[in-house]
């Protein structure tokens, strides 16, 4: 009942919800037609369903954290291709997420973006690093850490991307 609330907010930008309003995200995003910016940091109750929600709901979000959740799969992230006007995408932490998240990135596909984090995302290959290389043209911010890229990887990420001002590649 927490949430219902805030699908009354129209003129919301910004949403930081917890696990309870998470758990009913599917409900709420309808509402939400100005949101921008969502922040779903450890949100273990957020699933497929409200990430593809949000994707087809929200198309001009900005900036999306979903770092640490769990219960999100290759296909809700795979719904973001929709979301093109996307300038920061976090996904650190699931490391149950695979090529397949990717697969229907084509290039130029998220113009925007700016800030990708990859943080943790060990199972992905070298070919999805060069393909979203390849869809986010506008680079500053690239975090790789705890992945399996490849120095050829890398090169290439720099030779698509020569406006990356801070790459983060340690462990």
């Amino acid at each position: 009942a927490s949430a219902a609330p805030i699908g009354e907010c129209s003129e919301l930008e910004v949403l930081h919800p917890n696990d309870t309003v998470t758990s009913r995200l599917s409900e709420i995003i309808e509402g939400l037609p100005k949101l921008r910016e969502c922040n779903f940091h450890s949100c273990f109750s957020l699933t497929d369903e409200g990430v593809i929600g949000l994707a087809m709901s929200c198309p001009d979000l900005e900036v999306f954290t979903l770092t640490w959740c769990d219960n999100i799969s290759d296909a809700a992230i795979a719904s973001l291709v929709q979301c093109r006007a996307l300038k920061k995408l976090d996904l650190g932490g699931n490391n149950q997420l695979s090529d397949a998240a990717f697969a229907g990135l084509s290039e130029g596909c998220w113009p925007k973006m700016e800030i990708l984090i990859l943080d943790e995302l060990r199972l992905l290959s070298d070919a999805i690093f060069v393909s979203l290389a390849r869809a986010c043209p506008s680079l500053v911010e690239v975090q790789l850490n705890l992945t399996n890229v490849t120095d050829e990887a890398v090169w290439t990420l720099c030779q698509l991307c020569p406006s990356i001002l801070k790459l983060c590649i340690s462990g």
